[in-house]
């Protein structure tokens, strides 16, 4: 969680009473959405968990996938020899005979594997309706229905029967629920980890959810096999764990899949890279920052050490090291931390692009763009950052297709950047575009669609079309019940923005049981001291006020207030959005004094943490000046309004954005200084020098 999704409930108090300002300055967030699906098969190199954002696009293969077949010539020898071992009918011959229909998988080879599986299952299923006599016995009798459970799971990955795959799955856990030995809790997560992947193929992503607690259930015991092909099944479940929203588990089941890879004697340089990566994105996601830093770093030098600067995986490292730069830039606004995450995207950019033109390196270098046009509109390079979103997307879309997950992420980045500018109607269409793209490619009720629901019902909000905004954010709610249940912090998400319509449309009451509600399950999924709980608080303090309630806002924000100082510190930029809706509310509480100081300490914060050039630094300063023309100060009110019309115009200049705010603030300048009887001549100066970019107080002027 970070600090903007913190504070995004107090967005509407920061533009109270004067609407335009600071439009153009609100934060582009990169698209929420869920990372692409990758499976992984044997070979570690595939074993990362992808975070919400562009993926490092070293995608693996289906958990079902096998090794590279034995040739026909090897099963005969083989299986004479086992043969003349074991006997036609005995458990340990037919369970090494199911062996040859996973072969013949491997092979592609649909008609000779269900000839071999049917020319067995007579003897099998014969086999296993008889009870074995002893020990020895009943452990080969148990290998024999795990086998006949492999095959046909691997039958139907063939034949694309999906949801027998997933009952056979099922009954295949259950076979080994009462078998504790660490052999059997090592099949159960295999069969788990593929299970779980189906399900979500087949958009059945609230039954996942109980099999990867299973798996944590599975993992609590000190004795399982230190096998990286188990490592390798971990860490899938944690993958999924993370797009669950399980994050508890996720972190629980990737640090025993490190545990492991650590450990193992016969781990490979590749088998310890992605376990380190895998945790340091872990702690990433789950905003433990300084960790994911260190390990991070750790990873780094361990690459250094064993692969060399110039392996691929450094471009893969630095792409990660810039995420973590940024995620600490948007906790504290250090502007530090996004001068190193834009050198870590630069790097990894460039290393990209001589690592060669497979389909994996197009990948990394598409992500690298897109986490590079992230960072530029971070830093308000709003006209350089757009134009670096459509690169990336006229890249995606030649390299990766129209369709690929990457590319609907520039497509929605580009739409973002365009309503961060105003640009509502271009933005609208992009969205549009986007929503089009991912029902075509996951249908209906796949999560990535809800956000596409999502995204656009914000722009429709922010143009004033409520009716549309409230179908699409009904739309993107049902989804994320019936993938995450209606208890969950996710759904309740949906329904904050369901508030959000009613609040726009003045029903306030409405509006507040929501946000009642999403609070109510944000403290008990994630507790009081939770980042959601405090925006949750937020949104009822701006409620409260809208509606005219100020004592009861006031209350909530000094709530709100409190949490947001003690987690990031009284110098954070992350306490300006609360000061600023505080000074609001105390002004109509007629609190002057208390409010004057509050709005003098949101500039005061932003300046020192973004610059003094910085477009929400130009919204505060206009914010200050209306504050200061209501109470008659126009002295100290028109110089306000200066220095914000001089930022505004100077990014309008150089970013192409809105001049909304600009020409806003020029008015309010003009009017103060006609009330001061300024001379008009005078005053037409002043206004040129201001649509320039300059400042006027150079130039003399006569009071009359």
């Amino acid at each position: 969680m970070n600090a903007l999704r913190l504070l995004l409930p107090l967005l509407s108090l920061l533009l109270t009473p004067l609407s335009l300002f600071g439009q153009g300055a609100q934060t582009i967030r990169p698209p929420l959405t869920p990372p692409a699906t990758s499976l992984f098969g044997g070979s570690s190199a595939n074993y990362l968990i992808p975070m919400n954002q562009p993926s490092d696009g070293w995608e693996g293969k289906s958990s079902m996938e096998l090794p590279k077949a034995a040739t026909k010539e090897q099963i005969d020898a083989d299986n004479q020899v086992m043969l003349s071992q074991l006997g036609e009918n005995s458990p340990k011959y037919l369970a090494y005979r199911l062996n040859a229909v996973m072969e013949m998988a491997r092979r592609n080879d649909k008609d000779q594997a269900e000839a071999i599986f049917s020319s067995l299952k007579p003897h099998v299923e014969a086999e296993i309706k008889n009870p074995a006599m002893d020990d020895k016995g009943k452990e080969e009798l148990l290998q024999l229905k795990h086998q006949y459970y492999s095959a046909q799971e691997f039958l139907c990955v063939l034949n694309n029967r999906y949801d027998q795959l997933i009952n056979l799955s099922k009954e295949h856990i259950k076979l080994f629920e009462n078998d504790n030995n660490p052999r059997s809790r090592a099949t159960q997560i295999g069969t788990a980890a593929g299970l779980i992947f189906y399900l979500k193929e087949n958009k059945r992503y609230a039954e996942c959810r109980p099999w990867v607690k299973h798996v944590a259930g599975l993992i609590s015991a000190p004795d399982l096999p230190g096998e990286m092909e188990l490592v390798a099944h971990l860490i899938r479940v944690a993958q999924e764990a993370v797009e669950l929203e399980m994050k508890d588990e996720g972190r629980k089941i990737s640090e025993k899949a490190l545990q492991m890879s650590e450990s193992a004697a016969a781990a490979t340089n590749d088998d310890q890279f992605f376990s380190m990566l895998n945790m340091a994105r872990i702690h990433l996601n789950q905003s433990r920052l300084l960790e994911a830093e260190a390990m991070m770093k750790k990873t780094q030098d361990f690459v250094k050490k064993v692969m060399g600067s110039k392996s691929k995986y450094m471009s893969m490292i630095l792409n990660n090291l810039g995420m973590v730069h940024q995620r600490i830039y948007d906790f504290q606004g250090d502007k530090d931390r996004l001068d190193q995450a834009e050198k870590c995207y630069e790097e990894a950019r460039r290393l990209a692009k001589i690592d060669g033109d497979s389909k994996q390196a197009d990948r990394i270098y598409c992500s690298r763009k897109l986490s590079l046009a992230g960072i530029k509109a971070r830093k308000g390079e709003l006209l350089e950052s757009t134009s670096l979103y459509k690169e990336a997307l006229a890249d995606a879309e030649e390299l990766l297709g129209r369709m690929d997950e990457q590319t609907l992420d520039a497509l929605a980045s580009i739409a973002l950047s365009l309503q961060a500018q105003g640009k509502l109607t271009e933005s609208i269409e992009l969205y549009r575009d986007n929503l089009s793209r991912s029902k075509e490619r996951f249908g209906d009720i796949h999560p990535r669609v809800g956000i596409g629901h999502f995204l656009l019902g914000g722009a429709l909000m922010k143009a004033g079309r409520f009716k549309e905004a409230e179908n699409c954010f009904e739309r993107c709610t049902g989804i994320r019940e019936r993938t995450y249940g209606p208890e969950h912090e996710e759904t309740a998400r949906g329904y904050f923005h369901l508030g959000l319509i009613r609040e726009a449309q003045e029903d306030y009451p409405a509006a507040r049981a929501y946000f009642e509600h999403v609070l109510k399950i944000d403290r008990k999924a994630l507790g009081d001291d939770s980042d959601e709980v405090a925006g949750d608080i937020a949104a009822m303090a701006r409620n409260f006020a809208m509606e005219g309630k100020y004592d009861e806002a006031v209350t909530r924000l000094n709530t709100h207030l409190n949490y947001v100082e003690k987690k990031f510190g009284s110098d954070s930029i992350a306490l300006c959005s609360t000061l600023q809706g505080l000074a609001n509310v105390e002004t109509k509480r007629e609190r002057y004094r208390e409010a004057e100081k509050l709005f003098q300490r949101v500039i005061d914060l932003r300046v020192q943490n973004l610059g003094a050039e910085h477009l929400t630094v130009g919204g505060a300063l206009a914010e200050y000046g209306m504050f200061l023309a209501a109470r008659n100060k126009l002295t100290v009110a028109a110089s306000q309004f200066k220095r914000a019309a001089i930022i505004f115009a100077r990014q309008n200049k150089r970013e192409g954005t809105s001049a909304d705010d600009k020409k806003a603030c020029i008015d309010y300048y003009t009017l103060i200084l006609r009330k001061l009887r300024y001379d008009e001549i005078d005053i037409s100066k002043r206004v040129r020098a201001l649509e320039a970019g300059s400042d006027p107080d150079g130039l003399k002027h006569s009071d009359v």
